[in-house]
């Protein structure tokens, strides 16, 4: 087993597979709250709020845009349909086996085939996938867009950063969501056409100054607030694109210096990366079950502050099934169920 992980850290970035596993903890945790509506807790702000991630989990989600266009190899040709049905497969099976979930059925054929998660904007059935349609779309012409010039590249970044800033309020999920993540895609395609590694050394170097700025400036701001007046959630802070910068910023920061102060522990934390897509298409589906049988059956449920458990819970049984389907080595089912490449 130790041999298997130095193997597989050694062929990744661990400091960017730790700021992964971090990430996917704090959008687990925040969506068991969401699914199962729990009472006041301790927990939200102290987990969301250092990876600016207080209220929303846009941030987290839009690194994966970033990290995509920046770390996917490069291709001759125009379009990656490898890559796109990479992402796309894996979407509709875990949309339909959320939609199999009593009283998510879809009321009719089309809306059934909008929630597959087929067609970007459109949405899923499974609200935590929200995002993937589009990061299909967008690795598909992800060669096309790479062949545009850096400068370009950056001047479109920067545009959409402007107006998604500009248009933050009001229909944030409609117009800010698309720029932002227009933003991230341009930001690591321009970044891929650059050294790998001095954007490697620029992320590192600049680790030791955002990490412990981020966590203090947005841990303070948690502290303070519930010193101050009471609150469940940590203080309600609008996202912008600005945010979202500083957001992903700060968890692959988090990423180096744990790599770096705990090295023992990011490699074992770095070895359940792999599992993450399974963690985020199934963490959803195992909450809704919970909150479906405590209905039906009449089973309490834990109150706000042992909430946690649900999240530990969940990655321990993905844990679980991910060790047995590597087992099992089957690449269909690997590759097109649990995203493992």
């Amino acid at each position: 087993m130790e041999a298997i992980k130095s193997t597989e850290t050694k062929k990744r970035e661990v400091w960017i597979d730790v700021s992964r596993v971090l990430g996917m903890f704090a959008i687990a945790y925040g969506h068991s709250r969401q699914t199962m509506e729990p009472g006041p807790d301790s927990w939200t702000g102290i987990i969301g709020a250092p990876i600016f991630d207080a209220g929303f989990p846009c941030c987290l989600v839009l690194m994966f845009f970033f990290l995509s266009a920046w770390l996917q190899r490069k291709s001759d040709k125009l379009l990656e349909w490898r890559q796109y049905l990479l992402y796309t497969i894996p979407t509709v099976i875990w949309n339909i086996i959320h939609m199999m979930i009593p009283g998510n059925e879809p009321e009719t054929f089309w809306q059934g085939i909008c929630l597959l998660g087929l067609v970007p904007y459109l949405g899923s059935s499974n609200s935590a996938l929200w995002f993937m349609p589009e990061l299909a779309f967008y690795s598909l012409i992800l060669p096309l867009i790479r062949r545009v010039p850096i400068p370009l590249l950056a001047a479109g970044a920067i545009i959409c950063l402007y107006f998604s800033q500009k248009f933050q309020y009001g229909a944030y999920w409609v117009t800010t969501k698309n720029l932002e993540t227009v933003f991230f895609i341009l930001t690591g395609a321009a970044l891929s056409q650059c050294d790998r590694a001095a954007v490697v050394k620029f992320f590192k170097t600049s680790a030791w100054l955002i990490a412990p700025v981020a966590w203090f400036l947005q841990l303070g701001i948690v502290l303070i607030s519930i010193f101050f007046y009471p609150i469940s959630q940590g203080p309600a802070i609008n996202p912008c694109a600005t945010y979202c910068v500083l957001g992903v910023w700060a968890c692959l920061s988090y990423g180096v210096v744990l790599e770096v102060l705990f090295s023992r522990i990011s490699r074992w934390i770095a070895y359940l990366s792999p599992m993450v897509f399974f963690v985020y298409a199934s963490h959803n589906v195992f909450y809704e079950l919970i909150y479906h049988l405590s209905n039906k059956y009449g089973i309490p449920l834990l109150s706000g502050n042992y909430f946690i458990l649900y999240t530990v819970g969940v990655f321990g049984v993905c844990f679980a099934i991910w060790c047995a389907v590597r087992k099992l080595n089957c690449r269909p089912l690997s590759r097109y169920v649990f995203l493992l490449r």
